[in-house]
């Protein structure tokens, strides 16, 4: 796990200490090293920087910007599988100067050229220049586990791992991108493609990217997207099959993800998803497990689950129970953190569980992807019993029905926001095709009442449409269409952001088991039957974790990794918030509805 930054200057090539200023403000993401190389290839200066988080090979051989044959990389994340690999190329007849997977993905380049990703088993950002050919060639992992912004302009190509290296550059464009603004406060982040600024992109998850060196083209590509799994013909197996099936891929996903010449733990919740990772592999140990769980005073607390799930395993243990000004001090560290507007509060407790876990190992695994894979959302069941009530009006007034909610939404939004968001979303649903109904419903959910939207923003920040919700129609069975549309949106730009960001943030390599492409892969060919079956979702997970824990132990209520928020903003946090938002700073806010605004405002105060 480390940081990278780089740029390729056509004209105006920027002063050498560039490199050093853009790779400086990403020490964090790598104290082991930092590294930078400079070459021409034809017209084009190229500058690649490094920090390095050192987990294989702990020597200087594994020191980044790497230089192999005819190619330079730099290289985020980590290829489970590369001795597979390796040994794969030595029989091809290559030889190895270090024992790194960082290697290991050059020399699988050489060989096998942009195909080589469909190798890897992985979580990866690299770039990799090709002196021979001329081009830069860049790769994100399949689910988006690691980051990659990039600048493209026809003068230079800039990219890093995190926002505030731009910064660093003087051709950089800082103007605020007005346009991703709604989609921030539609969704809690800024998605897709987008970043706060108008400049910079983000690589998709499982796109790669090239730039010609000679004529300054850039060119992306898709190498994998869940969505073709999903729409293929559902596996024909049986429970118990499922089962053995499931238990197998996990045993190999999550013991791959063990390969370190560091500490390895693991965080633990007290959930099914952390409970499965920690399960399985402590199941394949005889030394225990470090575990470590962080829990707030009061209601929030789910430190005792973990503590008697830990207990049941038998993995060492690492217990923090936090005070609430504890977890208000990070609020401050936060903007430095994750360059960009973010707002899912649970950034706050990973942030201060990474820190915790810190002081033991130098990789923790997390237990993301669960929910969307096994259909564990609350929203999910929420959105299937909407469904089906709105479904109960499809009759031959069903039309008439719409329109009248419609007419009817638009008096009632002004008394009560939200409910003539729900009659509008009645109509939007009575009124789209069979093929669309479906996602204008889930949007509806997870986004801002557009009465809402009307109040707090001005006309020139639209539009607000984000396409991913259009875009889950290859999937077979339609209850599925939620989870594909949260694995290329909510998953990637909500949480995985917070993980890279808030373990990076403290030098920890965050690995995510259950996002092992093979298990997305084959439990979106899942019988829906094997996620949800009469009421109890993750169905077949649970199963598989009731085979090394109590069901007892683990059966309540599902809970966020979550903090009071809303008490906070009306408590210890009210003062900082009203210097943000009150009224006469609002004014000065040439994109903010001030009135609306300070409505909003003024309503959440006062309960």
């Amino acid at each position: 796990m480390c940081g990278l930054a780089g740029y390729v200057a056509f004209e105006n090539v920027p002063p050498m200490q560039t490199i050093n200023a853009m790779i400086g403000t990403l020490a964090h993401r790598g104290p082991n090293g930092l590294g930078t190389h400079h070459e021409v290839v034809g017209q084009a200066h190229v500058s690649l920087g490094h920090s390095r988080l050192a987990i294989q090979d702990l020597s200087d051989a594994g020191s980044q910007p790497m230089h192999v044959g005819h190619h330079w990389i730099v290289f985020n994340g980590e290829v489970y599988n590369f001795k597979d690999l390796r040994s794969e190329l030595e029989q091809l007849g290559r030889q190895f100067r270090s024992d790194t997977d960082t290697e290991v993905v050059v020399q699988a380049f050489d060989e096998w050229g942009p195909g080589c990703v469909d190798r890897f088993i992985g979580m990866f950002a690299f770039v990799i220049i090709d002196e021979k050919t001329r081009h830069l060639h860049a790769f994100r992992d399949r689910s988006g586990v690691k980051p990659f912004f990039f600048v493209s302009t026809p003068n230079t190509f800039i990219f890093a791992s995190e926002l505030k290296a731009f910064q660093q550059h003087p051709e950089f464009d800082s103007t605020i991108n007005v346009r991703s603004l709604p989609l921030y406060f539609d969704l809690g982040y800024l998605p897709g493609e987008q970043s706060i600024f108008s400049s910079v992109e983000k690589l998709k998850p499982g796109h790669r990217l090239s730039l010609d060196l000679s004529s300054r083209q850039v060119q992306t590509e898709c190498y994998w997207h869940p969505g073709h799994f999903f729409s293929q013909p559902k596996l024909n197996i049986d429970e118990n099959e499922a089962l053995e099936a499931l238990t197998d891929l996990c045993h190999d996903a999550f013991d791959l993800r063990m390969v370190s010449d560091v500490p390895v733990g693991v965080f633990l919740s007290g959930g099914y998803d952390s409970t499965a990772v920690t399960a399985l592999l402590q199941a394949n140990r005889t030394q225990p497990l470090k575990t470590f769980t962080i829990g707030f005073e009061g209601k929030l607390n789910e430190a005792p689950y973990a503590r008697e799930i830990a207990a049941h395993l038998g993995t060492d243990h690492h217990e923090l129970v936090c005070t609430e000004e504890e977890a208000l001090s990070i609020t401050h560290r936060l903007p430095d953190i994750y360059d960009e507007p973010f707002a899912d509060s649970s950034s706050i407790p990973t942030v201060l569980v990474s820190e915790f876990a810190k002081q033991t190992v130098t990789v923790a695994l997390s237990a993301d992807g669960g929910d969307e894979s096994f259909a564990g959302y609350d929203d999910y069941g929420k959105w299937r019993r909407y469904r089906k009530l709105f479904e109960g009006f499809r009759h031959p007034f069903g039309r008439q029905i719409g329109l009248a909610a419609n007419l009817s939404s638009a008096f009632v939004k002004h008394l009560n926001p939200r409910r003539g968001h729900h009659l509008k979303t009645a109509n939007d649903y009575l009124s789209a095709s069979n093929a669309h109904n479906v996602d204008v419903l889930y949007r509806a959910m997870r986004t801002l009442p557009e009465s809402y939207a009307n109040m707090l923003l001005q006309p020139d920040t639209q539009p607000r449409h984000h396409s991913v919700f259009d875009k889950a129609h290859s999937v077979m069975d339609d209850r599925e269409r939620p989870q594909l549309i949260d694995l290329q949106s909510y998953l990637p730009d909500d949480i995985l952001v917070k993980v890279d960001r808030a373990t990076m943030s403290t030098s920890l390599e965050g690995r995510e088991p259950l996002l092992d492409h093979r298990i997305i892969e084959w439990t979106a060919q899942l019988p829906f039957s094997l996620k949800v079956n009469e009421g109890t979702e993750k169905y077949l997970l649970k199963k598989m974790v009731h085979q090394f824990v109590p069901q007892q132990l683990l059966d309540r209520p599902k809970k966020g990794f979550s903090v009071p928020l809303t008490r906070w903003l009306r408590g210890d946090l009210s003062e900082l918030l009203m210097d943000y938002v009150h009224s006469s700073v609002l004014q000065q806010n040439p994109l903010i509805r001030a009135r609306g605004a300070t409505r909003l405002v003024n309503d959440f105060m006062s309960g």
